[in-house]
Parts: C-alpha cells; structure tokens; sequence
C-alpha cells in the first residue's frame, strides 16, 4: 500500500517523500534492494535489474527482472520488505513455470523461502 510504503520511507528519513520522484524512487530502490533478492541453488545473490515501479494512490508496485535466469536455478527468494517496520507485514510472490503458478507467502518470521 502507498501509505505504508510512505510511511516507512517518513520514519526511516524523517521527511515526506514523493514517490514519483527520482530522487525519492532511487531510495526506495536501495531499501528494496536490503530487502528483496533471490538466491540461486549454491546460496549465491543473483542479480536483479530494476526495470522501474508504478505509484497510485493505492499501490506501489516495483518491477525487476533477472535476466537470463530460469526459475529452475533460483534455490530461495528472500522477501523482507515492509515486515521491518510492520510486524504483521504479509508479502506474496507469484512463480509462473511453464504456466503453472504457485504462491509463495512471506511473512516477518518466515522471510526466505525455498523457490522450489
């Protein structure tokens, strides 16, 4: 949600924040980053490409991408973000394999999983 993410950002910096900055994106992007990755089968981070994100008055949703990288060679998906400052934080991340799509569920305690 918008106001979540807004709020973290206000606590984190102690100022308001507009998401469709640059500036205020580019910090967004880096708290991601800490927070968000996906771990290929030997433990190693595998690189992500920030492609951009989308703010409305609801939702701000982020896209990334890793490139040339089957779903088959990531081993875990690590997704933190927001359970640092909401303890009741749930994140969802979708896997389309081959048209199969499996949900996996995220939450403050649990927030690395396996990919497969």
């Amino acid at each position: 949600m918008t106001h979540d993410v807004e709020a973290l950002l206000a606590n984190l910096y102690q100022r308001q924040f507009d998401l469709n900055d640059p500036d205020d994106e580019a910090i967004l992007r880096k708290y991601v980053e800490q927070q968000f990755w996906l771990l290929a089968q030997d433990k190693a981070r595998l690189p992500l490409r920030w492609v951009g994100m989308t703010v409305d008055t609801q939702s701000v949703t982020i896209y990334q991408e890793a490139e040339a990288t089957p779903l088959a060679r990531i081993g875990a998906i690590r997704h933190g973000v927001l359970a640092d400052f909401l303890p009741d934080q749930v994140n969802t991340v979708n896997l389309n394999e081959g048209g199969a799509v499996r949900s996996l569920t995220f939450v403050r305690t649990n927030p690395e999983q396996a990919a497969r």
